[in-house]
């Protein structure tokens, strides 16, 4: 018994650590604004974090460019993200309403019934 709770909590542990330190890795995106351009080919990038970075500077940038940032090598990449497709939902289909058949009158509740001795 003692080997499947220790068992268990090892499992759960590694896990844990796992996951965490994926979403860790994948957590150093910034997002940022294209604030100038020099003629060196490099670009200011005003990120989410306050700070201003300069970056090797892509030929779709311009001034007022959204970017997406992220670092590799000690360095900020900033690249234009694609543009999302709107998804718009398909309408509901909805099945007809039940037609009443004309054959069977429908009780009325508003004579009561009469007695029967």
């Amino acid at each position: 018994m003692y080997r499947n709770i220790m068992r268990n909590t090892t499992t759960l542990a590694l896990g844990t650590l796992l996951l965490g330190s994926t979403l860790v890795l994948a957590g150093n995106g910034l997002q940022g604004e294209v604030r100038g351009l020099d003629g060196k080919g490099m670009a200011t990038v005003h990120t989410t974090d306050g700070k201003d970075h300069q970056v090797k500077a892509s030929d779709s940038f311009k001034v007022g460019t959204k970017v997406e940032c992220e670092a590799k090598h000690n360095a900020l990449e900033c690249r234009v993200p694609a543009p999302q497709a709107a998804v718009t939902p398909a309408p509901a289909k909805t099945a007809p309403a039940p037609v009443a058949s004309s054959t069977t009158p429908a009780p009325s509740t508003a004579v009561p019934a009469p007695a029967v001795k």
